[in-house]
């Protein structure tokens, strides 16, 4: 299963569907965009459609994205299809996912 990053900045994730490409920055619909693998996450990443593969230069971006995702309150990440950390506004709300059962 893919890897999602919201790092959390207010101007390219402010909608629903908008999210940061963790390699060069650029603000995309969620729903374009390949998923590349990751040999440092051990996972798919999507990623803008500019991005056909990832180098090592894109791997420590891609990193750098993961810590802001993480250090940001409004970030959050999706490994798996499960939430590894949520934003402030899910635990405010006290999300709970469905589950598959």
């Amino acid at each position: 299963m893919p890897t999602i990053i919201y790092t959390g900045d207010p101007k390219k994730c402010r909608q629903i569907n908008l999210i940061e490409c963790p390699v060069c920055g650029l603000a995309f619909e969620v729903t374009d965009g390949p998923y590349l693998h990751s040999n440092l996450l051990d996972s798919d990443v999507k990623v803008c459609p500019n991005h056909q593969i990832l180098t090592l230069e894109d791997e420590l971006k891609i990193q750098e994205a993961l810590q802001r995702a993480l250090a940001h309150p409004n970030g959050r990440v999706q490994k798996d299809g499960r939430l590894v950390k949520r934003c402030v506004t899910l635990e405010a709300a006290n999300y709970q996912p469905k589950k598959d059962w």
